[in-house]
């Protein structure tokens, strides 16, 4: 069985560890042969993050654009796609999902010619805002897919909303994070962490966040959150707060920390994948803060470090990963007293942050990169019956 994956972006390393695991398996079982077409090599908000680290992409693939997502056309998209599924003659498509009007080509041309297609679901019924003529056109694109690769038990709950039959549903752990190749990293990190810490000045306990700078991430509001936390909190003497990454905000939330003389915030700059586990050393509360949130791939991240995390209700990893008091908490995104009392729960939780941490821990094993591999290569034989000739 030929079995092609279709993705958006080369950029991202947790795709990249699915794919190298399903290559090699495919390579050592021969239950059939795998390929994926990455469409572009970034996207917009993820150059500031660091560039394409190809070593973690070792399996068969086409880069179409070796551009960002932005400069493409849709025709182009489109038609190179098309060109590269007819050259490959896959019997099973794995589709990244509904938002690009190109894989609607590609889901119809897979109908025409008897090619099943699996979906990637990502997004929940609270990730964002819905448009009401998307939602009426989105039942289409799922009455014509021959199962769902979810990502979380939310993400579920929205494509059986939309019409798919329980059954289709084949997965909720459709990718992850290496979190074996992310604690090493944080534990190599972890001596250095005092240093580190007094190198940066920073204070005894901290907050962090670590992503794009983005209006979606909501870090006007996380600031907005720390500075009255600090204003009205003693206990918040000793807590700092850390952002790391970069993003189209930055400018402004500098200009605002100085504004406002928000005292122990630190901006750290930009780094490449490997280097994140390190700052997470200087830290002992994540925070999430997003409008909106797919999964939230931070959440797991804080798992593997052992660290309990304030995470948005808009986030779908929740449901999954998040245990209200018991790991963390959550908040709503647009309610700022709200963070700020939840912030100030987690600072007068200081003795039990460890016990969180196990926790978390123990949770995020759920989505080890073996338990999503099972699951794909599990899905994906489902088909293997239906496919006559043997594959090459």
């Amino acid at each position: 069985m030929r079995v092609l994956a279709i993705h958006n972006v080369l950029w991202s390393h947790y795709k990249a560890a699915v794919y190298r695991r399903l290559y090699t398996h495919a390579q050592t079982s021969q239950d059939f042969t795998f390929h994926v077409l990455q469409i572009a090599s970034t996207e917009p908000g993820r150059t500031e993050l660091g560039e394409v680290d190809l070593s973690q992409h070792q399996y068969s693939f086409d880069l179409l654009f070796n551009t960002s997502s932005d400069n493409i056309r849709l025709v182009d998209r489109t038609r190179t796609l098309l060109r590269h599924v007819r050259r490959y003659r896959p019997d099973l498509i794995l589709l990244n999902g509904y938002y690009d009007p190109a894989s609607w080509v590609v889901l119809a041309y897979a109908r025409l010619k008897g090619i099943a297609v699996l979906s990637e679901v990502e997004t929940t019924a609270v990730s964002r805002r819905r448009v009401w003529w998307k939602e009426l056109i989105k039942p289409i694109y799922v009455s014509q897919c021959a199962g769902f690769l979810c990502l979380g038990s939310a993400a579920r709950s929205y494509v059986l909303q939309l019409g798919a039959p329980a059954q289709k549903v084949l997965t909720i752990r459709n990718i992850g994070v290496d979190n074996e190749a992310l604690d090493k990293l944080y534990r190599q990190a972890l001596p250095s962490r005092e240093a580190a810490k007094a190198h940066l000045q920073l204070p005894r306990y901290n907050f962090i966040f670590a992503g794009r700078f983005a209006p979606e991430k909501n870090l006007l509001l996380l600031i907005q959150a720390f500075a009255e936390l600090k204003r009205t909190s003693p206990d918040a003497a000793e807590w700092g707060l850390i952002l790391s990454g970069n993003g189209s905000q930055r400018a402004d939330l500098e200009t605002f920390v100085r504004a406002n003389t928000v005292p122990d915030v630190r901006m750290l700059p930009p780094c490449d994948w490997h280097e994140v586990p390190g700052r997470y050393t200087l830290a002992d509360v994540m925070v999430l803060p997003s409008l909106f949130e797919p999964f939230g791939f931070a959440v797991n991240e804080a798992m593997i470090y052992g660290m309990p995390m304030l995470v948005s209700q808009r986030c779908g990893s929740v449901p999954d990963l998040l245990r209200d008091g018991v790991n963390g908490y959550t908040f709503d995104p647009e309610n700022r007293a709200d963070l700020v009392a939840k912030m100030r729960l987690m600072i007068q939780a200081k003795d039990q942050f460890a016990a969180m941490g196990e926790v978390s821990r123990q949770l995020i094993t759920y989505f080890s990169p073996e338990a999503v591999h099972r699951d794909l290569v599990a899905s994906i034989n489902r088909f293997n019956h239906r496919i006559k000739q043997p594959a090459p």
